[in-house]
């Protein structure tokens, strides 16, 4: 590997891979693969590269030559052919693929059962891997609680990694088909991820808050319950998202999944999406592939796993449909600058308190004015517009923040059973070292957590580089590494005056500001080695991690780090009639009550700033931590574009050197920094034994090849090897089942193989030579012979054509001629049969005529005669026809005629009836 080229970056991060063309007085000259550039540089300044197999490297400690550009190579060809699993000892490095469909399933149950009971290493790496190492340990009989650490920058896989080994375990540790407790344990994750995931710039699932999963199991190592801790919610993002970002996934789950009665009830069907701030702030409400509608649905379920009822479930809902509501309120401000909720917000108003179940003038007044204590009196100070949109925000936050933590202890009342619990397998999901072009409150805490995590990193991969020595038998000095202790010190050091406690100490100042808590920075911290302050930006220092320097912007600081509630907002809350509002604002009535007993008042998170609580929570995770067995997966997102087949270099090794791989490289190579088995040993590096030792061992070494690893043998002919190689004694050690360098020795080892491996190559190159010249004399005299037995054969070949040819002329002459005189007897046989036939046919033809003209005449006699018998017949028939139908038609008359004349005589005798009536009714009408 070859620097680059330029001075752009870290040299670091800048190698490439390059072939070497020739050397000389100690500059090397190479071409590099992937330009085809010709340079030349001191050798000194050059990597060498790993002769990797096909499927890669699955532990990198393993490596011959173990440096940045040797890792980033390796995992760059593993990335490539969908291994997103490598070692690097007992840290797993998991890429993330971007992609669930690669060429293997990686996290189907066939697959998770086959590492159930094996040892780490023994299958390919896997996480499955880390979390059975991790339950098996505790499985042994006086096993101890193990800690799993994941970290890595946003959209590294973190939350899916965790998600894996929990399921991992929760199959495990299953008695019988059906575990109720590891089904609610892994229901958690739809809620928590619903309430503390949103999508952002590089990643659309990130976590917004870390978290230590204590899975606990029983004496029989079931899993028997969980509890979990959280740090850290970003709870800024309620009402406000950077460009391209969302508000928390559960807003949009509500806007999308509620029924139209649910959101009439919630009052949110009077506003659409794009009329709500909190959640279109940034111009996105959606995510590819992500339904929304659907996943309301997973969370009501999680929520149920939990034996949450259906009107805590019900409260929870409006509680945050009230968060969307507040946020949507206006303020109007007369000429004192007293401020009011507007006019056109009233509505909304009445809304949010009836969601949260207060009186609604209670809770304009507590966002308009503010409630002064004085030794004297209670003074009531009206705010301006901008205070009062300040209070308004706050109050979001508080909500949404205090909801979020009341979900968390509702999951570990049910979840956690310490009765039950013999041991714990914790999972840490923690932020990523961040570093962005503005550095705030949130990133100074996500980096401390990271100092100290690596710290803790360091001096686990310390221990196990002694635990190594000691089992090869290596005799070693102290090793001296890096400390980031005083890294740490300058941050959270009371005595000294850390810069946490430096922010802690502005907050309680009055009228501390955040220009002062920057001066007071710069004039305690001037002199220490990790502290650094611009002098053109009197707001800003910079802080050396071990990751990098990072500048942070001290605007907002003092806000972020106190992060409370005004009594006033607090009150007001504790007069809500809904049951979960009031346990999120719980009552001062037992403090007083504890006061008045004269008991001393406990010093509770919500009077502690986010700084000295994050500084508790992180000290009591760092006592956990220790006391436990602690796993390490580092996870990698290979490209800043979030797509699949794409490896970013530069990228990656920024990651790896924030995830401190390097770093636990630089220590577990610090006393040796190379090591080899002894087979490879004497398989690599025979050659530059005396002739005379490979000529009497080849046998040996042939055994050795496929020796297991402290095979005795092997390592005789290992240390007889080395005495014959390396005349410094010193210079190395031989262990139980690998030989340890000191720096430097296998390089010049390297370089001497090459230089013997182009020796023989000279001898090499002359008999491969030699023999191309034999083979093409040999060749050529066999195309001569070839050739001359070709034209011969041809010449032979033509005569024999040329004889061949007039022999069948001959024999077809003589067949022509017996053909045509057999054809001409033929044919006149032909000719008298033909005379023959048609003498036969004309007499046939005569008779057949003749007799044809003797039917035609007889045909003709027998239709005349028929046809006149049938006319005589039809004559007769129709005279008879017509006579008859004139008797018929004759009788129809006389009997027509009888009819009418009889008529005629009654019509006669009626008309003679009624002229005698009508004269009889004259004549008494004249009476």
């Amino acid at each position: 590997y070859v620097p680059a080229g330029d001075e752009k970056g870290e040299a670091s991060l800048l190698y490439e891979e390059a072939r070497v063309l020739s050397r000389a007085d100690g500059a090397v000259t190479l071409e590099t693969l992937e330009s085809g550039e010709v340079r030349t540089l001191p050798a000194e300044q050059l990597l060498y590269a790993n002769e990797l197999p096909e499927e890669g490297v699955e532990d990198m400690t393993r490596l011959n030559y173990l440096h940045e550009p040797a890792l980033l190579a390796n995992l760059r060809h593993r990335f490539a052919r969908d291994h997103v699993y490598t070692y690097t000892g007992k840290i797993c490095i998991a890429v993330n693929p971007f992609n669930w469909q690669v060429s293997k399933p990686l996290y189907v149950e066939s697959l998770l059962r086959t590492y159930r009971r094996q040892a780490l290493g023994e299958l390919p790496p896997h996480v499955y891997a880390i979390a059975e190492d991790a339950y098996q340990r505790i499985a042994d009989d006086g096993g101890s609680n193990q800690s799993v650490l994941v970290s890595g920058e946003s959209g590294a896989g973190k939350t899916e990694s965790v998600k894996i080994m929990m399921q991992y375990l929760a199959v495990v540790s299953m008695s019988g088909s059906q575990n109720r407790v590891a089904s609610q344990v892994m229901a958690t994750n739809p809620l928590l991820e619903a309430f503390g995931n949103a999508r952002t710039s590089r990643n659309n699932n990130s976590s917004r808050f870390g978290k230590f999963i204590e899975i606990q199991f029983d004496s029989q190592r079931r899993m028997s319950g969980a509890r979990i801790h959280i740090y850290l919610l970003e709870k800024s993002r309620v009402v406000q998202q950077a460009s391209g970002e969302r508000n928390y996934h559960v807003f949009y789950q509500l806007l999308r999944g509620l029924s139209a009665e649910d959101c009439a009830a919630s009052y949110l069907d009077v506003l659409e999406m794009e009329q709500l701030r909190l959640v279109n702030q940034s111009g996105c409400t959606t995510i590819d592939g992500v339904d929304d509608g659907a996943d309301l649905q997973k969370t009501r379920e999680a929520m149920a796993a939990i034996d949450m009822g259906e009107e805590e479930r019900h409260q929870v809902l409006r509680t945050l449909a009230a968060v969307l509501l507040l946020a949507q309120l206006e303020f109007d401000q007369d000429g004192e600058e007293h401020s009011s909720v507007a006019g056109a917000a009233q509505p909304l108003l009445e809304q949010a308190a009836e969601l949260v179940a207060i009186e609604p003038a209670d809770l304009s007044h507590a966002l308009c004015t503010r409630r002064l204590v004085t030794r004297d009196d209670v003074v009531t100070v009206p705010l301006n517009r901008e205070q009062s949109g300040d209070s308004r925000d706050a109050l979001a936050k508080a909500l949404y923040g205090k909801l979020f933590s009341w979900l968390v202890e509702r999951c570990n009342e049910k979840l956690v059973d310490d009765s039950a619990s013999t041991a714990f397998v914790g999972i840490l999901d923690i932020f990523g070292f961040e570093q962005f072009q503005t550095n705030s409150f949130e990133q100074l805490c996500i980096n401390y957590a990271n100092e100290r995590l690596q710290q803790q990193f360091n001096w686990d991969i310390f221990k196990a580089e002694q635990a190594e020595y000691e089992a090869e038998g290596i005799e070693w000095q102290a090793i001296e590494f890096v400390d980031n202790q005083e890294c740490l010190d300058l941050i959270d050091k009371k005595s000294s005056m850390g810069l946490l406690h430096l922010l802690d100490e502005e907050c309680k100042i009055q009228r501390g500001t955040d220009e002062k808590f920057a001066q007071k920075a710069r004039q305690t911290h001037a002199e220490h080695k990790d502290f650094d302050a611009p002098k053109g930006d009197q707001l800003t220092f910079a802080v050396k991690h071990y990751a990098g320097c990072v500048a942070y912007l001290c605007s907002g600081f003092r806000e972020k780090n106190k992060d409370t509630l005004h009594q006033d907002l607090a009150a007001v809350m504790q007069q809500s009639q809904a049951e979960v509002v009031l346990a999120l604002f719980p009552s001062e009535a037992p403090e007083r009550e504890s006061k008045r007993a004269g008991k001393p008042k406990a010093k509770g998170s919500d009077t502690m700033t986010v700084g000295s609580q994050f500084m508790t929570q992180l000290s009591s995770l760092m006592r956990t931590i220790n006391a436990t067995d602690v796993h390490y997966v580092r996870c990698i997102k290979p490209n800043t574009l979030n797509k699949p087949a794409i490896f970013d270099m530069a990228h990656s090794a920024h990651q790896l050197r924030c995830a401190g791989v390097l770093e636990a490289v630089r220590i577990s190579r610090m006393a040796y920094p190379n090591r080899m088995p002894h087979a490879s040993f004497v398989s690599r590096y025979a050659l530059l034994a005396p002739s005379e030792w490979q000529a009497a061992h080849e046998v040996d070494m042939a055994r050795a090849r496929a020796a297991a690893p402290g095979d005795e043998s092997a390592r005789a002919l290992c240390e007889g090897a080395l005495a014959l190689v390396v005349e410094d004694v010193a210079r190395y050690q031989l262990g139980k089942t690998k030989v340890f360098f000191r720096a430097f020795l296998l390089e010049a080892l390297e370089q001497r193989r090459g230089n013997a491996l182009a020796t023989y190559a000279v001898v090499v190159q002359k008999m491969l030579r030699s023999a191309l010249w034999s083979r093409r004399f040999r060749l050529l005299r066999l195309s001569s012979v070839r050739l001359q037995a070709l034209r011969r054969r041809q010449v032979q070949l033509s005569e024999y054509r040329r004889q061949r040819a007039a022999a069948i002329a001959l024999a077809a002459a003589g067949r022509g001629l017996r053909a045509r005189i057999l054809r001409r007897r033929l044919l006149a046989a032909v000719r008298i049969q033909a005379a023959g036939r048609a003498a036969a046919a004309r007499d046939r033809v005569y008779h057949l005529r003749r007799r044809l003209c003797a039917t035609r005449l007889q045909a003709a006699v027998r239709s005349h005669r028929h046809r006149s018998a049938f006319t005589a017949r039809r004559g007769a028939a129709l005279r008879l026809q017509s006579k008859a139908r004139m008797a018929s038609q004759r009788r129809a008359y006389l009997r027509d005629l009888a009819e009418k004349k009889e008529e005629a005589k009654l019509s006669t005798q009626l008309a003679k009836l009624q002229a005698r009536l009508q004269a009889e009714m004259e004549a008494r009408q004249n009476a």
